[in-house]
């Protein structure tokens, strides 16, 4: 079993962990406004096509915003992980949790930190600064296989 550093998640990480999540989500939203823009516009004028579209891209903007809150709880207590070859454990709160490493739904890579989810809105932080070793933190991204 290898053990981590005791790690909190501040504020202003979580802060970061959202809007960098939120500008990924809205370059992928993009293409879809406009797309739909030019479709309901086409025949009205050009000018209502861009307002249109200006008007979708801000509402949906908005919704992905409420939704990028909603699915990233913060979590600010203070977490432990342990791991090994097929689980990842980790404790908050006096609860310890244990995720397979084979049933992960996903892994976002970040320069600072790995996003964990478990499933689409069930996740934990886990930044690259709380193992012992290098070689501890390697055997970690290889069982996320990342």
């Amino acid at each position: 079993m290898i053990d981590t550093k005791t790690y909190q998640l501040t504020q202003k990480q979580y802060t970061h962990v959202v809007f960098n999540t939120l500008r990924k989500n809205v370059l992928k939203l993009i293409p879809f406004v406009l797309i739909w823009g030019l479709l309901l516009g086409w025949y009205v004028g050009y000018f209502l096509t861009l307002y249109a579209v200006l008007a979708m891209f801000l509402l949906s903007v908005a919704i992905l915003v409420f939704l990028s809150m909603k699915n990233l709880k913060p979590f600010f207590t203070e977490t432990h992980i342990q791991f090994d070859a097929e689980f990842i454990y980790f404790s908050k709160n006096n609860n310890t949790s244990k995720w397979y490493f084979e049933r992960l739904k996903k892994v976002v890579a970040e320069k600072k930190y790995w996003l964990v989810y478990n499933t689409n809105t069930d996740y934990i932080y886990v930044p690259k600064n709380i193992f012992l070793t290098e070689k501890d933190q390697l055997a970690f991204k290889s069982y996320l296989k990342v």
